[in-house]
């Protein structure tokens, strides 16, 4: 027979069990709460289209968890076949909305095919007359449309764009912040091509955005005297600008499917990136 006592003392020893093991299963299904919001919260490239001069431009956009609108931020390839570095790019593309953007990559060989890059408005052959149309003016008037295309997307604020344009997409970024003033708010320039031609252009412009350029110093393509004398053009319009130069690194050195990638540049460039737009789009 159990005495009061030893009664008593199983009823607090049942009571102390009973509660641990509610406090226990309450944590777990918080746990598992927490873990499915996690999952359900999870940034993901979305699929889209927008339509420049009548033809179908493919993108695909990643867009902020946060409330409200976000400044866009576009993301320009370059000469590379199509798909190339498509990894890195949709990475990208998440990293920038984690961080507060509405990114936006755009597949801009869709008008016109792939550009050949000895045959753009930065060759000494082509005339920048109003009347003479110029071979990169399709490309130019995509960018336009696409910003376009985000008037009244809720979760995009239009009005404040950055573009982040690698090897010809630098180009094609800096030839545009020239040619279509007030178009681009801030402009990240990785490698692009440059010759006294874009220079000559980005001189005579009205005004210029804050521009980084990031450069290899072994770029084999896009050589590091060409950014540099870019970067002092540019510098005279807009004193924000800033050029940072990579000691034995390559072309296409932030892309893990270039011969030249490196990941310490790579990694470096993109915390300057995101650094930069911080200070001059947000």
């Amino acid at each position: 027979m159990i005495d009061a006592r030893s009664r008593g003392r199983l009823a607090a020893t049942l009571i102390v069990t009973t509660i641990i093991f509610l406090l226990v299963s309450a944590m777990s299904v918080e746990a598992g709460t927490e873990t499915a919001r996690s999952k359900a919260e999870k940034i993901e490239p979305i699929e889209g289209q927008f339509f420049s001069d009548g033809h179908p431009i493919d993108e695909y956009h990643c867009v902020s968890k946060a409330p409200g609108e976000h400044p866009v931020v576009m993301l320009l390839h370059g000469c590379a076949p199509k798909h190339f570095g498509e990894r890195d790019f949709r990475q990208m593309c998440i990293d920038l909305a984690e961080h507060g953007y509405y990114a936006m990559f755009i597949e801009y060989y869709g008008a016109a095919g792939a550009p050949n890059c000895r045959d753009l408005a930065m060759t000494p052959s082509v005339s920048f007359a109003p009347e003479t149309p110029l071979p990169d003016d399709v490309w130019m008037r995509e960018l336009i449309s696409a910003r376009s295309s985000l008037a009244y997307n809720p979760r995009a604020d239009s009005s404040r764009l950055g573009v982040i344009g690698f090897s010809f997409g630098g180009t094609l970024a800096v030839i545009t912040a020239a040619l279509k003033p007030n178009l681009i708010d801030v402009i990240v320039d990785d490698y692009g091509f440059s010759n006294e031609r874009v220079e000559d252009t980005v001189a005579k412009a009205s005004n210029f955005p804050p521009t980084l350029i990031l450069q290899g110093d072994a770029d084999r393509r896009a050589h590091v005297t060409d950014a540099i004398h870019l970067h002092d053009v540019i510098a005279k319009r807009q004193p924000a600008s800033e050029i940072h130069v990579y000691p034995g690194v390559d072309h296409a050195f932030n892309f893990s499917d270039a011969a030249g990638y490196d990941a310490d540049a790579s990694d470096d460039a993109w915390s300057r990136t995101v650094s930069f737009l911080d200070r001059h789009l947000k």
